[in-house]
């Protein structure tokens, strides 16, 4: 386990993180994913999911907000493709 500013964190090799950031990060993410994004800030981090038009899931992941940036953790092997889908947008 590893500690930063008080929190402790362990790193999951499986899992990878996406930053979004930008002054409309926040709106963009809203009509996409599946949580209300004005929830999450530096204490609390939300889970979410992206869906197809059809409702079909596609990807999920936790979000958090630190220094004016979303932080997406998701699956490293799938990262790719998300960060790909979510920039058709």
């Amino acid at each position: 386990m590893l500690s930063m500013s008080g929190a402790k964190f362990v790193v999951l090799e499986d899992r990878g993180v996406l930053a979004i950031g930008g002054p409309d990060r926040v709106s963009f993410l809203q009509g996409l994913i599946s949580n209300d994004v004005a929830q999450i800030g530096p204490d609390r981090a939300i889970y979410a999911a992206l869906l197809a038009a059809q409702g079909k899931y596609l990807h999920d992941f936790m979000l958090v907000e630190r220094d004016e940036t979303i932080w997406l953790e998701a699956e490293a092997a799938r990262l790719a493709e998300l960060k790909r889908r979510l920039s058709l947008y």
